[in-house]
């Protein structure tokens, strides 16, 4: 009895900070708390590598350790998807992607200045993954205003929220 006090306790002290700092890991499920330290942690060893990459005369080194650390932060979020919301895991996957690519090309770089069509190759190869970001990212951002905006129309319409719904069920069966 005096257990199971304590853990609805501790349970009702973990509901109140995940409501007092829902900006820090509300959007995590609740066995993925602790995400956010991961994702700071990486970023400041990424941080770290760059800035020590940036003042050196032979960044290759540095690069290939960032490669890891970015290879590893994107195997851990395709194995754990750690957001609650679906879209989120896949925006921070296409993102963690990106980086890693534009990561591999900033090795490939490092390598490539004795060779000026190859370094202006990845150049090229730059660009054309930052602009694909932006038109993934904007292409989600418009198609997710298209649902918000369907679901408040389907709200106001009780026979299209049924249709709605049937087709959901039908999806997840």
């Amino acid at each position: 009895f005096h257990r199971q006090e304590l853990s609805h306790d501790a349970m009702h002290v973990g509901v109140v900070l995940r409501q007092r700092f829902y900006f820090f890991f509300g959007t995590f499920k609740p066995k993925y708390y602790y995400w956010e330290a991961v994702w700071g942690a990486c970023k400041t060893v990424l941080v770290i590598l760059a800035s020590v990459a940036a003042s050196s005369p032979e960044p290759q080194g540095y690069i290939f350790i960032a490669i890891w650390v970015v290879q590893l932060a994107f195997v851990l979020e395709i194995h754990c998807s750690p957001f609650i919301n679906p879209l989120e895991n896949s925006l921070i996957k296409a993102a963690t992607f990106a980086l890693l690519t534009l990561v591999l090309i900033g090795q490939g770089l490092s390598t490539a200045n004795r060779r000026p069509q190859f370094s202006a190759a990845l150049r090229a190869m730059a660009a054309i993954v930052t602009v694909g970001m932006v038109i993934v990212f904007s292409s989600i951002f418009l198609k997710q205003s298209y649902d918000a905006g369907h679901i408040r129309k389907c709200m106001r319409n009780a026979r299209c929220w049924e249709k709605v719904s049937v087709s959901a069920n039908t999806r997840s069966a």
